[in-house]
C-alpha cells in the first residue's frame, strides 16, 4: 500500500514549475562560491516542491485495526412500551465483548438524535439524560450522527434497533453517506407484529358547499381485527349524536351523511372524529382522531372581539345596519386556531389588553393576515395600542403604527425600580409548575416590553435585605436584561417593605430621567417592616419620585390595607390579585401608566391627512369633534388618511402579505366616539372601511389537492381557465401558516396547467397554505386549503418497517440481527480503516524555512570576526617574504661602504629613502627621472626600488 495520497493530485502539475527555477538559477549566477551556490539552489528547489505538494494535498496514510461500535437505539413513540429498556439492555450486554482494540458508544434518536455515550472501550449507562422530541423517527439523523461520532482512524459499525417506521429523513441516502465514510449498518427489528389497534388514516370533507346542500363527511378507519366502536362527531367543538358502527379488519371508509344550513353560511365547519374502541381491542388511543375543514358559501362573516360587552353594540349594529354578518365575543371567545379563525373574513379588536390573549393567539392573528389573507382592525381604548402592551408583539408587526411612541416621539424618559419579595411563601407552585418567583420574575421581565432604549431599570429581590439582580441601567441588551431578571433566587423569610423601599428610592437617585418611579411587589399575608415607611414616601415625593404596589393575596389578608394605604400615599396605584398567573400583566400595566405617555384624553376635530376610497360619501364639512385617542406612529409604508392633534394618526391602513390592516386609534363607543355615533358619517365610514377590509378569494381560481407523505403534505395544484385551457408559466407563490410560525414553499410547474409544492407540515395542529397568483405586483387570485394534522406521524404505523431495516443494511454491506441472537458485534471483518493525515502545514513550514536559507546564503557575507582574521593573515605575509630577501642579500653581496640602507614598507608600497654621504655631490649631469612603478605584483614593485637604490650615482 501507498502510504500517502492527495486530495487534489491535479495540482502535481505545479511541480513543473522546478524546470524554470533551475535554469534561471543557472543563466543568472553571481560570483557565488560553489557551496553558496548549490545551497541556493537546493532550497529553491525544495520551496518550490513543497508549496505544490501542498496545493496538491499531500497525506500520510497509515493502517488501523481499530473497531468502533456505535448502537442507536429508537426513542420515538412508535416504539411499544418496555421495547426501549429491552433495547438498552442488550446494548450494555453486548457492549462487554468489547476487546482492546475495539470501542463502544450510544446514540439515541426521535425526531432529534443525540450522542449519549461517545465511543469509548467500556460502554457504561445508568439511565439516558439526552432530551429529544419523541413526535417523529428521524433515521437518516441518527445514522449521520453515528457515523461522526465514530474515530476516523477506525473501522466504523452502526447497530441501529428501530421499528424502522422512518416519517422524516431520507434513512436510504444517509446509509449510503455513511457507506462512502466507511461505515456498515447493522440493524435489529423492535416492536411486535400485528398488534390490536384502530386508527383513523384521515377524515375527507368537501372544501366548499353551499348552504342546505348536502355533503358526506367520510373518516378512513384500519383496524387489525374486526370491533365495533362508537364515532363522536364535533363540529365547531358541538358535540354531534354518537354514532355507533361496526369496523372490519383492514382499511375501510365510514360514511356520514350531515347538511349545511343557513345559519352556518359564510363560515368554516371545523369536525373532529373521535373513535371510542372497546378495552384490550387498541393499543394507542392517541390516533383515534382525525380532523376535516369545509367552508360553506355566502355572505363575508366578521368577528367582533371586545374587552367590554357594551363597547361592541354601537359599532356591531352600525355594521349590521349595512347587512354585514358580525358576530362578537368577548376576549374567552377568541379563537384558538387557525382552523376557527378561517370561518370569517375580518376580525375587528377593541379595547382588549395583550395579556388577555396567548402568545400562540397573538401569532394566529399575525399568520391570519399575512397568510390566510384575512382583514384585521384594531379599535382605540384603555387597553389598545401601547396602552395595552402590545409592544413588540406579532400583532404590531401585522398593523400600520408603531406604539413605542416614547422613543419615535422622544417623550420623557423614565426610570423604574422594581422590588420582589422573594421569601419562603413566594416558593410555593402554580398549577403549571412554575413558582410565584418566577411568575413575579417574568411580570418584572415585562417591564422591558413598555420602556424604550432612553429608559432606565433596576430589580432587586428582597427579603430580610436587598439583592440587587440588575442595577439601574438604561435598556439597551433586551435579552441579557430578561436573562438576568428570570434568574431570580429564592430567598427567606419575610419581606421588610421598609428595606425594600429606601434601597430602590437611593438607586433611582442615580437617574436624570424626567420621570422615576418605583414598584414594590410584596405578599399581603406577609409584609413586614411597616415603620419609617410613611417618611421615606413623603422624602421620595418631594424629590419627584413615586410608588406603586403589586401584592399577591386577597383583600382581606393581613397587610393588605397598609400596601394599599402606602400605594396610594407614593402617588401610585395599587393592585392585588390571587392569581400569580395575572402578575405579568399587572406589572405591565403599571409600567404603562407609570409612563403616562400613550393614552391622550382632550377634544379635538380629526384632520384628512389623505383621502381614500372608503371615505367617499361622508360628510366632512360637518364633522364632529373626538374626545381622545392613543397616541401611535406611521410605520413608514402606512397610508394616514385621518389625524389626531401634533400629527398622530387616527386612521391608518396598509397591505400586510395577503391580507390588510387598519387601525383606528380612538374608540367606537360613547367614551371617546359620543359626538360621532349620531353623526351620519359614522354610519357611513365604518361598514365601508370593514368592506375594504373582508378576505379576497376567488375558489374557482384552481383547484388544490394535498396528500399526507412522511415529511409532510404535497400540494397539486391545477389552474384551469373558464374557457377551459389550461394556464401555463404562472407567478405562483405558496404562503404557509402553522404552529411552527410562517414560511412560504417554492412552486414548480411540472405539468400543463399542473403545479407542486411540498410543505414541511410534520407537527400536530392545524396548517393552511394559501396559494396566490401574483401579477405586476398585485395579487390576481388566491386560494387557501387546510392541512390538518391529528396526531403525530409515529402513530400511523401498527408494525415494524422490516423491508426499510433490511435495505439500510444491504446498502451498507451490513447484517440484519435479532436480538434474541447473540451476534459478534465486535468482529472484524472490513480491512483495516486507512487513516489520512494532514501534513500541508509541515509542507508550507518546510517551505518558508527553504526560502529563508535560500535568501541566507545568496545575500549575506562571512561575518567581521572571519574578515578580521582573514585580513591579518594577509598583511603578515610579505613581511616574512621581505625577510627573506633581506637574509639573501646579506649572503649575496659583499659588504661596501656606500651602502644604502633600505627600510622595508610597512604597510603597503613605498618609494625607498636613499642615504647619500654628507659632502656636497660634485657636478655631474642631473640623474634622469625615475621611471613609472612597474605593473605586477608587489614583489615585482619591491624588486624595482632595490635596483633603483643600488644604483651608483
Amino acid at each position: 500500500m501507498i502510504p500517502f495520497d492527495f486530495t487534489r493530485p491535479w495540482w502535481l502539475l505545479a511541480l513543473a514549475a522546478l524546470v524554470p527555477v533551475i535554469l534561471l538559477a543557472r543563466s543568472t549566477r553571481l560570483r557565488l562560491a560553489p557551496a553558496r551556490f548549490w545551497t541556493s539552489t537546493a532550497c529553491r528547489f525544495a520551496a518550490v516542491a513543497a508549496l505544490a505538494l501542498a496545493v496538491a494535498g499531500l497525506r500520510l496514510v497509515r493502517l488501523s485495526d481499530e473497531l468502533s461500535v456505535v448502537f442507536v437505539v429508537d426513542r420515538s413513540r412508535s416504539m411499544p412500551e418496555g421495547e426501549e429498556e429491552r433495547a438498552l439492555e442488550w446494548v450494555l450486554g453486548a457492549a462487554k465483548a468489547a476487546g482492546s482494540r475495539e470501542t463502544a458508544g450510544l446514540v439515541v434518536f426521535g425526531r432529534e438524535a443525540s450522542v449519549e455515550v461517545s465511543p469509548t472501550p467500556k460502554l457504561e449507562l445508568d439511565k439516558v439524560h439526552s432530551v429529544i422530541s419523541p413526535d417523529a423517527t428521524d433515521i437518516a439523523r441518527a445514522i449521520r450522527l453515528a457515523a461522526a461520532a465514530c474515530p476516523e482512524w477506525a473501522q466504523k459499525r452502526i447497530v441501529l434497533l428501530s421499528d424502522g417506521n422512518e416519517n422524516s429523513g431520507d434513512a436510504a441516502a444517509e446509509a449510503l453517506a455513511a457507506r462512502a465514510r466507511g461505515a456498515e449498518v447493522w440493524t435489529a427489528a423492535l416492536g411486535k407484529e400485528a398488534r390490536a389497534e384502530v386508527r383513523v388514516d384521515r377524515v375527507l370533507s368537501p372544501g366548499r358547499v353551499s348552504p342546505k346542500e348536502p355533503y358526506e363527511l367520510t373518516a378512513i378507519v384500519t383496524a387489525t381485527q374486526e370491533t365495533e366502536v362508537v364515532f363522536r362527531i364535533l363540529k365547531n367543538r358541538v358535540p354531534m349524536a354518537p354514532v355507533k358502527r361496526a369496523v372490519k379488519k383492514g382499511t375501510w371508509p365510514q360514511v356520514f351523511a350531515l347538511k349545511a344550513t343557513e345559519q352556518e353560511a359564510g363560515g368554516a365547519l371545523d369536525f373532529e372524529v373521535f373513535v371510542e374502541v372497546p378495552e384490550g381491542r387498541d393499543t394507542w388511543r392517541e390516533n383515534n382522531v382525525g380532523r376535516a375543514h369545509t367552508r360553506v358559501s355566502g355572505p363575508s362573516r366578521i368577528l367582533f372581539l371586545a374587552g367590554r360587552p357594551d363597547e361592541a353594540d354601537a359599532l356591531a349594529g352600525c355594521l349590521r345596519d349595512a347587512g354585514l354578518d358580525v358576530e362578537v365575543r368577548g376576549p374567552a371567545g377568541f379563537p384558538l386556531s387557525l382552523a376557527e379563525m378561517d370561518a370569517f373574513d375580518a376580525i375587528l379588536m377593541c379595547d382588549i389588553h395583550s395579556r388577555q390573549l396567548s402568545k400562540a393567539q397573538h401569532e394566529a392573528i399575525r399568520q391570519y393576515v399575512h397568510d390566510l389573507g384575512g382583514g384585521f382592525a384594531m379599535i382605540g381604548g384603555d387597553r389598545s395600542f401601547g396602552s395595552g402592551v402590545w409592544q413588540r408583539t406579532p400583532v404590531e408587526a401585522c398593523l400600520p403604527v408603531d406604539m413605542d411612541v416614547r422613543q419615535l416621539k422622544r417623550l420623557a424618559s423614565l426610570a423604574v425600580a422594581v422590588a420582589i419579595d422573594s421569601s419562603g411563601s413566594m416558593s410555593a407552585r402554580v398549577p403549571d409548575g412554575r413558582t410565584k418567583l418566577e411568575l413575579a420574575g417574568e411580570g418584572a421581565a415585562e417591564c422591558l416590553r413598555v420602556l424604550n432604549e432612553r429608559d432606565e431599570l433596576a430589580v432587586c429581590t428582597t427579603d430580610t435585605a436587598t439583592t440587587w439582580v440588575v442595577e439601574l441601567q438604561p435598556v439597551a441588551d433586551r435579552d441579557e436584561l430578561e436573562s438576568a431578571i428570570m434568574s431570580l433566587k429564592q430567598g427567606g423569610g419575610g419581606i421588610y417593605c421598609a428595606r425594600a423601599i429606601e434601597d430602590m428610592f437611593d438607586e433611582l437617585r442615580k437617574s436624570n430621567a424626567q420621570s422615576r418611579h418605583a414598584i414594590l411587589f410584596a405578599d399581603a399575608a406577609d409584609a413586614e417592616q411597616h415603620e419609617g415607611v410613611e417618611d421615606l414616601i413623603d422624602k421620595a415625593l418631594a424629590e419627584g419620585m413615586t410608588l406603586s404596589v403589586v401584592a399577591i393575596g386577597k383583600p382581606t389578608d393581613g397587610d393588605a390595607a397598609w400596601l394599599e394605604t402606602i400605594a396610594a400615599r407614593g402617588g401610585g396605584r395599587y393592585y392585588i390579585t390571587d392569581d400569580p398567573m395575572d402578575l405579568p400583566r399587572l406589572f405591565s400595566e403599571e409600567t404603562v401608566n407609570a409612563a403616562r405617555s400613550t393614552v391622550i384624553e382632550r377634544e379635538f376635530t380629526p384632520v384628512i391627512a389623505r383621502p381614500a376610497q372608503f371615505m367617499e360619501g361622508v360628510p366632512w364639512d360637518r364633522t364632529p369633534s373626538l374626545l381622545g385617542w392613543v397616541s401611535t406612529v406611521a410605520k413608514p409604508t402606512a397610508e394616514v388618511h385621518l389625524e389626531a392633534e401634533e400629527e398622530d394618526p387616527l386612521l391608518a391602513k396598509w397591505h400586510y402579505g395577503l391580507g390588510r390592516s387598519i387601525a383606528w386609534t380612538s374608540d367606537a363607543t360613547s367614551r371617546w366616539s359620543a359626538n360621532w355615533l349620531a353623526w351620519p358619517g359614522y354610519r357611513t365610514l365604518w361598514p365601508q372601511m370593514v368592506r375594504w377590509l373582508l378576505r379576497r378569494q376567488d375558489a374557482n381560481a384552481y383547484s388544490v389537492a394535498t396528500s399526507l407523505t412522511a415529511s409532510g403534505a404535497h400540494l397539486t395544484i391545477d389552474a384551469v381557465g373558464s374557457d377551459g385551457r389550461f394556464r401555463d408559466f404562472l407567478k405562483l407563490r405558496a404562503f404557509v401558516a402553522g404552529p411552527p410560525g410562517s414560511g412560504e414553499v417554492p412552486v414548480r410547474q411540472t405539468g400543463p396547467g399542473r403545479y407542486e409544492a411540498d410543505v414541511p407540515a410534520t407537527q400536530t395542529g392545524s396548517w393552511f397554505v394559501t396559494v396566490a397568483e401574483e401579477e405586476d405586483g398585485q395579487w390576481a387570485a388566491r386560494a387557501s386549503v387546510p392541512i390538518l394534522i391529528p396526531y403525530p406521524a409515529e402513530f400511523r404505523a401498527t408494525s415494524p418497517n422490516h423491508a426499510l431495516l433490511k435495505r439500510l443494511a444491504e446498502l451498507t454491506g451490513g447484517r440484519t440481527i435479532a436480538l434474541e441472537d447473540q451476534p459478534d458485534l465486535f468482529r472484524h471483518t472490513a480491512a483495516p480503516a486507512r487513516v489520512p493525515r494532514e501534513i500541508w502545514r509541515f509542507l508550507l513550514g518546510l517551505a518558508l524555512a527553504a526560502l529563508l536559507v535560500d535568501v541566507a546564503s545568496r545575500r549575506l557575507g562571512v561575518p567581521d570576526a572571519w574578515r578580521r582574521r582573514r585580513t591579518q593573515a594577509a598583511a603578515e605575509e610579505p613581511d616574512v617574504l621581505v625577510s627573506r630577501l633581506r637574509s639573501a642579500k646579506a649572503q649575496a653581496l659583499p659588504q661596501s661602504p656606500r651602502e644604502v640602507p633600505v627600510t622595508p614598507p610597512a604597510d603597503g608600497f613605498r618609494a625607498p629613502e636613499v642615504a647619500l654621504p654628507a659632502q656636497a655631490p660634485p657636478a655631474a649631469e642631473p640623474a634622469p627621472p625615475a621611471p613609472p612603478p612597474a605593473e605586477g605584483g608587489y614583489l615585482d614593485r619591491l624588486k624595482e626600488a632595490k635596483k633603483r637604490a643600488q644604483k651608483p650615482p
